[in-house]
């Protein structure tokens, strides 16, 4: 069974991992459809022991990953669009980001003036509290990276067990999960 490489062998913890693996792909296949290949993304919640959001100020980190973690399916889309579903869709509605539009509203100079734009300043305001915003962090990221063609679209289904603001980066797993695709 692959799930112990990530999981060990605890029993429990393999039959609550495996639920949520289901969870997630049968979430995909309801909204997507189960016709295509699909890849299977976990990235990990973290604590910094050293404080809160310190490597923002240029400080040093002490992370340490926790067994609460994102789990993503995602297949490519032919177009642009990334279609966000959640499976609880009560608490993180559905989503949809068009990267063409997107981008075009953005100064694309370098990253720094591109993050500190009044664009997209304005933009995360609009957001605020809007878990989407993670999503296009880190594909407009990627798009920075790869400026010289426009990105693919995905659909991708997310489920998470890392708690809401309760500093052990759930943003950052969201972040981190994206881009692995």
């Amino acid at each position: 069974d692959a799930l112990r490489t990530y999981y060990g062998d605890e029993r429990s913890l393999l039959n609550q991992r495996r639920r949520a693996y289901r969870q997630t792909l049968l979430r995909f296949r309801e909204v997507f459809g189960g016709e295509r290949q699909a890849l299977v993304v976990r990235s990990p919640g973290r604590v910094n022991i050293m404080g809160r959001h310190i490597d923002w100020q240029g400080g040093h980190c002490n992370l340490m990953a926790v067994d609460q973690e994102v789990i993503m399916v995602v297949a490519p889309r032919a177009d642009d669009r990334v279609e966000i579903r959640n499976v609880e869709p009560e608490l993180f509605p559905d989503a949809s980001i068009a990267l063409s539009q997107l981008v075009s509203q953005l100064n694309w100079d370098d990253w720094l003036r591109c993050v500190n734009s009044q664009e997209l300043q304005y933009r995360l305001r609009q957001a605020a509290g809007n878990w989407r915003i993670y999503i296009e962090a880190a594909m407009l990221r990627l798009q920075m990276e790869f400026r010289e063609q426009m990105l693919s679209g995905m659909d991708l289904v997310v489920n998470s067990n890392i708690p809401v603001a309760a500093g052990m980066s759930s943003s950052s797993a969201l972040v981190v999960a994206t881009r692995r695709n």
